[in-house]
């Protein structure tokens, strides 16, 4: 259906040319043909959600840790800590 609404576009926008401009006439035709395939085209699709993303560690893990809950203050560290190692195996 949309490829014979295409064709005969095609075929309507020639035949406006040559009622525009006679020097077009060349372009008239009778019929239009095209190769479709029924075959469909195979995309490789890549599942973004199965990538695992890396990015460069930008920070260097010293900082105060000036938190008075102890909790908190464990997190924080924790935190720090795998900053520093992150960084580590940049380096290495």
């Amino acid at each position: 259906m949309e490829f014979n609404y295409k064709s005969n576009l095609i075929k309507s926008i020639l035949k406006k040319m040559i009622e525009i401009n006679q020097q077009c006439i060349f372009m008239k035709s009778l019929e239009i043909r095209a190769f479709v395939t029924n075959k469909k085209e195979i995309k490789e699709i890549s599942d973004s959600k199965n990538q695992k993303l890396t990015y460069k560690e930008r920070a260097d893990g010293d900082f105060n840790n000036k938190t008075q809950n102890e909790e908190l203050h464990k997190v924080i560290e924790d935190i720090k800590l795998a900053i520093k190692q992150n960084k580590q195996h940049e380096i290495s």
